[in-house]
């Protein structure tokens, strides 16, 4: 006859890995946006309002010296 681990146990064991597994997948998602997806779109954004801010810049300018 052989001893077994509690039904309990071994279902918290269970519930642990998937925890694990789960917390490292959200790690890895944040990793991914942190380092390529928010400085693409930041870069993306920003040539935006750049090229927004300058437009704007240039007709006033254009306004004030006609």
């Amino acid at each position: 006859m052989t001893t077994a681990e509690p039904v309990e146990k071994v279902e918290v064991d269970v519930y642990s890995d998937i925890d694990e597994d789960f917390r490292e997948s959200i790690e890895q998602i944040e990793k991914l946006f942190c380092l390529v997806l928010f400085p693409i779109v930041g870069r993306f954004l920003g040539r935006k309002f750049a090229f927004y801010a300058w437009g704007r810049c240039m007709d006033k300018y254009a306004a004030v010296h006609r």
